[in-house]
């Protein structure tokens, strides 16, 4: 059997990146405390018990204060009904709104914000 060596430095160049990329991701344990978040947005009828991982994954990103969700998820998460009664159960719970985009609309904010623009232009 033959190996090509591009395929051997394409396959290696693949494991660097993703060994680089999954060292800049931040992994979150689920506490009590986002169980709890989860829970109130169920209870409320933000979202059913049959979608809690939705639910889990906005009480982290709530908890961990991130900027943003990005999600093509538009039954759940990109809804802005969801997103108006997931940030009012924060808002009783003493934690900030939410912010869910999708992925295209993240990306053209960031193109178009002066943070991310480039020097030259």
């Amino acid at each position: 059997m033959f190996i090509s060596p591009f395929w051997i430095v394409c396959s290696y160049l693949l494991q660097v990146a993703e060994s680089t990329l999954w060292s800049r991701v931040e992994r979150i344990q689920i506490s009590d405390e986002a169980v709890d978040l989860r829970d109130a947005y169920i209870k409320t009828g933000i979202v059913t018990d049959q979608y809690e991982d939705d639910a889990t994954h906005v009480a982290l990103a709530t908890l961990v204060r991130a900027d943003v969700i990005a999600s093509w998820n538009f039954r759940h998460l990109v809804n802005p009904s969801r997103i108006r009664g997931f940030s009012g159960v924060n808002a009783m719970q003493g934690y900030g709104p939410v912010v869910i985009l999708t992925p295209a609309d993240l990306n053209r904010i960031l193109e178009e914000s002066d943070e991310y623009k480039d020097k030259d232009s």
